[in-house]
């Protein structure tokens, strides 16, 4: 445990440095938020400093080390310098510390919360950890980019990895080691998130509460209120389970069972997922770290809408800020670029109306040149990147309305409720033709959702789950989770609102009665599910070791790696890829383990999610064929053409191997092929390129 605290200080520390040397630049576009753009320098600053590294270590100019990262951080300080020099933007005197050390507090308090509720069951096993750790030490392994694909070997990995690059480099710079490092970095975007959710929430409060006792007591609960919404509440899906237990107590019904990821695939063909079942369950998927640049672009939005900046041109910066979070976007997660990219572009559009009538072609030119700059930025990662889909489908059926009710239907409620109370401020706004006036911005969020609500009612976009049970999984899960962050953001200050109003007339308390009902039913979700993912009675073991299942369940195999891990570690730092040999692997199996938590290529890991990565199985089958051939076939020259077409340095004849192929497994002819660098009972690892063998013989 005092291991977890160290690696947890550093990344509190770290964290705190990088949010203040990005201050200067954060500040420039987002000074008009109440603490001048702290929060928003950490997110901006880890990404910017990881862009910048992601782009010199693709174009050659600089090999993927700590080293790089350290002189990119060095020009990064260098230029929010210069920027703090020529806008004098950032004065030291003139800093509200206290707002400072509370963002920080606040920034821990999250940090620790998370840590707590992982250290009961952090086992980098199951679901699609393995994904999202290979990525990561494939990184730690690589001077180079592209990044390779550990499950395709020989290939470049077709799949969003930028958001893994964003950890890399993280990590690197707090010095935590990849398996705790893997559950502090899902503790850290909780973390960076929750601070940026409370401050949108606290500032979106005072914007819109404009009276003299809009305290700050009152924008902070408002702030605190956001988090809930946004981070931890859950659907009306726990009212199945509230009716259930009301028959088990009153009506002799049998005990109800309530699983947490019900609430998550209950809409036919779809998945659904809300943040706070990302934060316990999801990891590092790409919606995950979708939230970093989710948070961004809403806030750059709040910013459009309460600025004084009129024209939609060049001379505008929040076109660039905007076309900087929408490339950044389309490498953390492509689905992204079009909620964020509707609600940026639907933002100018109404705070820029009259620019825009006024030069028609000016404005499209400017929108080209986001277009192009946007997918510019993208380049590096872009142009090795084929998207695997084919197209839009029509939805034959739409989501039945109670289920759908049962989803949306908290946040619909609320809203309703809130526009019920304030009609005339609502009518009054648009009869004036004052659109832009912040007082409609909660009409506009509600509107942009039911938008994108309609939308995945009837359209969703084919890939290679288009055939099967959840056809529009990806369509679904992939934007509604930016909707959910939109509307959570919201709600907390629009339900402070609703509590501090004097209320005169029945419906007024009948709307406080609605919210408590609703934050009620919403608060039981994060209660059921930590109880039921992390529960408190399970062994408290903190976040390092994360391995300690392998170790347990498959020991034999767990030496294997050991041994491993230590030729990888005394190799030199620009060559310590090495390709192995290991049974091919079934998704969410127990296969794969040594390609994973090396970071070492093998000719085929897990089937199914390589299917969807390539986008097909054209070109799966023979690599399958090949690696049950290798395992299974009685020809030695077939076996060495195999080595030596994968260019495989350690061939693995482990519990995997033993499992999956059985009596076939063919191990004197393949521990024939080479030299024993490691045996033990169950495995035998064997070194059969030379420069393996040569390691082994140092």
């Amino acid at each position: 445990m005092i291991l977890d605290i160290v690696y947890l200080g550093s990344l509190f520390f770290v964290n705190f440095i990088v949010g203040l040397i990005s201050w200067p630049i954060s500040n420039l576009f987002f000074r008009k938020l109440s603490d001048n753009g702290y929060s928003l320098s950490h997110i901006f600053g880890w990404i910017a400093i990881s862009y910048i590294a992601f782009f010199l270590v693709s174009l050659k100019i600089l090999p993927n080390t700590l080293f790089s990262i350290l002189l990119i951080v060095v020009f990064w300080l260098f230029i929010n310098l210069l920027i703090k020099e020529k806008f004098n933007n950032i004065k030291i005197s003139e800093i509200n510390w206290h707002q400072v050390a509370f963002i920080q507090i606040l920034f821990l308090l999250l940090i620790g919360f998370l840590y707590w509720v992982r250290g009961h069951g952090s086992e980098i096993y199951q679901i699609e950890r393995f994904m999202d750790f290979g990525f990561i030490q494939s990184l730690f392994n690589t001077n180079e980019l592209p990044l390779y694909d550990i499950w395709f070997g020989g290939e470049i990995l077709n799949y969003y990895y930028f958001g893994h690059y964003i950890g890399y480099v993280v990590l690197s710079l707090t010095f935590i080691p990849t398996v705790p490092g893997f559950f502090v970095l899902i503790i850290w975007i909780f973390g960076i998130v929750g601070i940026n959710v409370y401050r949108f929430g606290f500032d979106l409060f005072k914007y819109l509460y404009k009276k003299s006792s809009a305290s700050n007591l009152k924008a902070g609960l408002a702030g605190v209120g956001s988090i809930f919404f946004v981070m931890f509440a859950g659907s009306f899906h726990t009212l199945i389970w509230l009716y259930s237990y009301f028959q088990y107590l009153f009506l002799n019904y049998s005990k109800p069972s309530y699983w947490y990821a019900d609430p998550t695939r209950f809409i036919p063909g779809a998945i659904h997922e809300m943040p706070f079942y990302g934060f316990l369950v999801s990891d590092l998927h790409p919606q995950v770290w979708g939230l970093l640049t989710g948070i961004f672009g809403v806030s750059i939005c709040i910013h459009i809408w309460i600025d004084r900046v009129r024209n939609f041109d060049l001379k505008n910066k929040y076109v660039y800020i905007s076309c900087f979070v929408l490339g950044i976007s389309y490498m953390l997660n492509s689905w992204d670029v079009v909620t964020i990219g509707a609600l940026l572009v639907s933002s100018m559009i109404i705070r820029y109306r009259k620019s825009i009538r006024k030069n028609v072609l000016k404005s499209l030119l400017t929108l080209i040149f986001m277009i192009i700059f946007s997918y510019g930025l993208t380049l590096p990662w872009s142009i090795f990147f084929k998207a695997p889909i084919s197209g839009f489908g029509i939805v034959k059926k739409i989501s039945p309305v109670l289920k759908w009710l049962a989803l949306w239907g908290p946040f619909l409620l609320l809203f309703i409720v809130y526009f019920l109370n304030y009609p005339k401020i609502v009518y009054k706004y648009i009869k004036e033709g004052k659109l832009s006036n912040i007082k409609l911005f909660p009409l506009f969020i509600f509107l942009l959702s039911l938008f994108f609500w309609i939308f995945m009612e009837i359209f969703y976009v084919k890939d290679i789950l288009t055939e099967g049970e959840h056809f529009r999984a990806n369509t679904y899960n992939k934007i509604s989770i930016q909707i959910w962050l939109w509307m959570g953001l919201t709600l907390g200050p629009l339900a402070i609102i609703l509590i501090v109003k004097k209320y005169k007339k029945i419906w007024g308390y009948l709307s406080i009665i609605i919210l408590w009902f609703v934050t009620v039913v919403q608060v039981l979700y994060p209660i059921k599910a930590v109880e039921q993912a992390y529960p408190p009675s399970k062994e408290f073991i903190g976040i390092s070791r994360g391995l300690d299942w392998w170790k347990n369940k498959y020991p034999e195999d767990f030496e294997g790696y050991l041994y491993l891990k230590q030729v990888r570690h005394k190799l030199p730092s620009d060559d310590k890829v090495r390709h192995i040999m290991e049974a091919e692997g079934d998704s969410f199996k127990d296969n794969n383990f040594f390609s994973t938590f090396l970071g070492w290529p093998t000719p085929l890991g897990w089937y199914g999610h390589e299917w969807t990565w390539q986008g097909s199985d054209e070109n799966l089958g023979s690599r399958k064929e090949d690696v049950r051939q290798f395992f299974t076939g009685l020809e030695m020259d077939k076996k060495v053409e195999l080595l030596n077409n994968y260019e495989i340095d350690y061939i693995i004849l482990g519990q995997s191997e033993r499992t999956r192929y059985g009596d076939l497994l063919q191990i004197d002819k393949i521990t024939d092929l080479g030299e024993v660098v490691f045996s033990n009972e169950e495995i035998r690892i064997i070194a059969y390129s030379k420069r393996a063998q040569a390691f082994n013989n140092r």
